[in-house]
């Protein structure tokens, strides 16, 4: 990917795959094992808590992403008036 719309079909595509994750889960709060790299402690892993932490990481990237821009001079969309 090296154009904006390939970056930004390729983003949509990702969440449309997401959504038809979290709509096949089907029993959301059975006990998952989780990732080793996982903040979840091995208890409160569930499937329903897995796709919680999907997003979680989503919004860890748009942080960076905001904090490169800013560094760089630029005012993120999400923060102009």
């Amino acid at each position: 990917m090296r154009t904006k719309d390939e970056i930004i079909r390729y983003l949509k595509g990702s969440f449309v795959h997401l959504d038809q994750a979290i709509e096949a889960i089907g029993q959301k709060t059975v006990p998952v094992k989780s990732s080793p790299i996982s903040p979840l402690k091995s208890a409160e892993a569930t499937r329903l808590a897995l796709v919680v932490e999907s997003l979680v990481h989503a919004f860890d990237h748009y942080g960076q992403m905001v904090e490169y821009l800013r560094t760089n001079g630029v005012v993120p969309p999400a923060s102009r008036p």
